[in-house]
């Protein structure tokens, strides 16, 4: 009799927690649907969020990505101004060809500049170099036509304070960042 009656409580006991099983199971299913809902909800959430932050960081620092004409132009003007610089000791015409080519190709990249969006800083110190009013590169090609000759002492001070701005303009060319922009926004200030 003893096993009889175990056997019957055995039976009992997993009827009822086969019962109480199935019950929770429906009841933790519904709980897990609910829970994927706010886990899929969550993750929409976050990838809004992180969308978001994308676009506002953008809209923050707005300016036009790297061009390798620009940058390769900015090279070959820099270099070819620095050459015809360190000439300047000597008699304008027989360098005007020269300078008139650099001045041109300056002002060409200039005009290419002003037409790409969100390219205001670069415009504006491209704007200072060709500007024959400033002590620019313009500036500088100007006062040598115009004297014919130019002293060693002013060429040095002259070529420091031109090669900054091309050196700046070169650096935010290649890696147009924060820091890059804000410095050459500074050097655009001052000289204006």
């Amino acid at each position: 009799m003893q096993l009889n009656q175990l056997m019957n409580i055995n039976f009992t006991l997993k009827f009822k927690s086969t019962l109480f099983t199935k019950k929770n199971i429906m009841k933790n299913s519904t709980l897990s649907l609910t829970r994927l809902k706010n886990i899929k909800f969550l993750k929409q959430f976050v990838f809004l969020l992180i969308i978001s932050s994308f676009f506002i960081s953008c809209a923050t620092f707005k300016t036009a990505l790297f061009d390798q004409h620009s940058y390769e132009e900015a090279i070959s003007i820099k270099v070819e101004s620095m050459h015809l610089i360190d000439k300047a000791t000597e008699v304008y015409p027989q360098y005007s060809d020269a300078i008139e080519k650099v001045l041109l190709d300056a002002q060409k990249l200039h005009e290419y500049e002003k037409n790409k969006p969100n390219n205001e800083t670069t415009t504006k110190m491209w704007a200072m170099l060709v500007n024959k009013d400033k002590n620019l590169l313009a500036g500088f090609f100007k006062r040598w036509k115009t004297e014919t000759k130019l002293s060693a002492s002013f060429i040095t001070e002259a070529k420091k304070q031109i090669e900054e701005a091309m050196q700046i303009l070169l650096k935010f060319e290649g890696q147009k960042n924060k820091e890059n922009s804000t410095l050459l926004e500074n050097f655009i200030t001052k000289n204006q």
